[in-house]
Parts: structure tokens; C-alpha cells; sequence
């Protein structure tokens, strides 16, 4: 695994990492990554919903938006963000 400082004050981008083969101790190392730069990236993962699901599930219980309409009817824990320019 390959950390790259974003900024100074926040972000890092995570490298040289599979997120499907994560073990518990590398959960516990992306945790500590989150509190020390308070926002990851994971370029090129290409994650299937199970996938994702199973990553979050690394780090707690995961729950549904209770005020969301949710597109992926199979995991209603799972939520596509877009950003658009205006």
C-alpha cells in the first residue's frame, strides 16, 4: 500500500491496494489513515455493490438513508454520488 499526501491539511490518495482483499488488520490501518487525513481516495478500484458493501462493513454497521430513494434495489446501504460542473 502506497500513501500519497493531497494537501496539507486533508486528503490522501491510497495506492497498490485491492479493497475486495482487504484483512481486518488493513481495515485497521485505513482507519487510522481516515483520522490522520480525514479524507481517502482509492483511484481505479472498479467495485461491484457486494464488494463495496463488504468493504464498508470493515468499519461498522451499515445502514440505509432513511430520506433517500435508493437505485440500487439489492444493497439500499449502497449510494451513487455525481458531482456535476455548472
Amino acid at each position: 500500500m502506497e500513501i500519497r499526501r493531497l494537501s496539507a491539511s486533508l486528503g490522501a490518495e491510497i495506492t497498490d491496494l485491492r479493497l475486495p482483499e482487504l484483512s481486518s488488520s488493513g481495515a485497521e490501518e485505513i482507519r487510522d489513515l481516515l483520522h490522520e487525513h480525514l479524507v481517502l481516495f482509492f483511484p481505479r478500484q472498479n467495485l461491484t455493490q457486494e464488494q463495496h458493501v463488504a468493504f464498508g462493513q470493515h468499519f461498522g454497521e451499515l445502514e440505509s438513508h432513511p430520506n433517500l430513494k435508493n437505485a440500487y434495489l439489492e444493497h439500499d446501504q449502497v449510494f451513487e454520488l455525481a458531482a456535476s460542473r455548472m
